[in-house]
């Protein structure tokens, strides 16, 4: 009985070890697609690092990077298609101050000039969606046409240009 408990536990302390193995392995490979995603993005330095260890933090959802980033003076905007949410991360540290629920498979994210407002391209529901930052929530959404792919925001923050991917063509909104 007592070799037979020993046997019990020393399977169990295997597997236990392949489980933290697999994580690790796991954790590695995240690491390695966000810092990927990163350099695709062309993110440098603490942008990179704030990407990597915010996918990190993902490990339980699917192995997806997020497809959209916008930095603003103390925070990264990251749109997960795949959630719908608009992430908001600060960039000393990583850590995330909230997740905003945003319009169905948002593609891109701009910021107006002043980081009051989000505007974000929702391709699910051919929306652009206007997120108040002050509050952390989506105000309201505006019917732009087929496959929004890219929001900008010019410099004077009094217009947004959404590219429609299927369409050929680019919606201006008087911000």
């Amino acid at each position: 009985p007592a070799e037979a408990e020993m046997s019990a536990q020393a399977a169990e302390a295997k597997a236990q070890a392949a489980e933290i193995s697999r994580h690790k392995e796991e954790g590695e490979q995240l690491l390695e697609v966000a810092s990927l995603v990163a350099a695709q993005l062309g993110l440098l330095g603490p942008t990179r690092r704030v990407l990597a260890l915010y996918a990190l933090r993902k490990t339980a959802e699917p192995l997806r990077p997020p497809v959209a980033y916008r930095a603003t003076s103390s925070t990264l905007l990251v749109a997960e298609a795949y959630t719908p949410r608009l992430a908001r991360l600060q960039v000393t540290d990583g850590s995330v101050i909230d997740e905003i629920p945003v319009g169905p498979w948002p593609v891109s994210v701009a910021v107006t000039p002043d980081e009051s407002w989000a505007v974000v391209a929702h391709a699910g529901n051919d929306t652009v969606g206007f997120v108040d930052l002050n509050q952390g929530r989506l105000i309201d959404s505006l019917w732009v046409g087929d496959a929004p792919a890219e929001v900008i925001v010019n410099d004077a923050g009094t217009h947004a240009y959404v590219s429609l991917r299927t369409q050929a063509e680019v919606a201006q909104i008087d911000l």
